[in-house]
């Protein structure tokens, strides 16, 4: 391996005289999060630390592989350290997760022949429950979403609905949470009402006009 220059925080970040404690490297694009973790990584195998030991979690597959290359590239001499690399728990959070599984389907009481929907597959299957929780509460409470989905007069309410829900998973909050929630300070129907005519007063009629006169969504021609 060539090498490497460290900056002072790159310094601060490898120091591994306090191993016993977990180690998280947050930084932007390019600025060697993953040489970092791999130094880190390569300082406390060289320690003593077995690397069967040690949890490494990055976010993407292609820095979970980047990081298993440099290190199997810093271990080459070393035939013992390189076999365990090749079981070494160094992989995304989803990998993590479903190794972690697999590993423990029966104790976890789930199908040991699993699989991690793929982005594509996914995306499907978030619309299709779409589909079915708008038609569901279509049937239920017709008035109510009719009122809803004019409100928001957009062509692309089902996206917006799942852009909503995406935010309330990411804050950690449950459906059933919601009811809880109060109307935010400074936000009144007045508010609102007055929101919405100004922003009509500068809205470019001629895309409403193709907003309008453009097909709309299957899912949505009940109403």
């Amino acid at each position: 391996m060539k090498e490497v220059r460290y900056t002072t925080a790159q310094q601060a970040a490898i120091d591994i005289s306090r191993w016993g404690r977990d180690a998280c490297v947050v930084a932007g694009p390019g600025s060697g999060k993953t040489t970092v973790l791999v130094e880190y990584f390569r300082r406390l195998v060289a320690s003593g630390v077995d690397p069967l030991r040690i949890l490494a979690i990055t976010f993407t597959e292609k820095a979970a592989g980047n990081m298993r290359s440099r290190l199997a590239e810093a271990f080459r001499d070393n035939d013992e350290v390189r076999a365990k690399l090749e079981r070494a728990w160094v992989s995304t959070v989803h990998g993590f997760c479903a190794r972690l599984l697999h590993e423990n389907a029966v104790f976890a009481g789930i199908d040991p022949e699993f699989a991690v929907a793929d982005e594509r597959e996914s995306w499907r299957m978030q619309q299709d429950s779409m589909a079915d929780a708008l038609s569901g509460m279509l049937a239920e409470h017709p008035a109510p979403m009719r009122k809803l989905i004019r409100g928001l007069s957009s062509y692309e309410f089902e996206e917006a609905v799942l852009s909503a829900y995406d935010a309330m998973r990411g804050a950690g909050v449950r459906v059933e949470e919601l009811a809880t929630f109060g109307i935010p300070p400074g936000t009144t129907c007045s508010a609102s009402n007055w929101l919405a005519r100004s922003r009509a007063r500068n809205a470019s009629w001629a895309r409403w006009g193709r907003c309008a006169r453009s097909k709309p969504s299957k899912r949505l021609s009940a109403i």
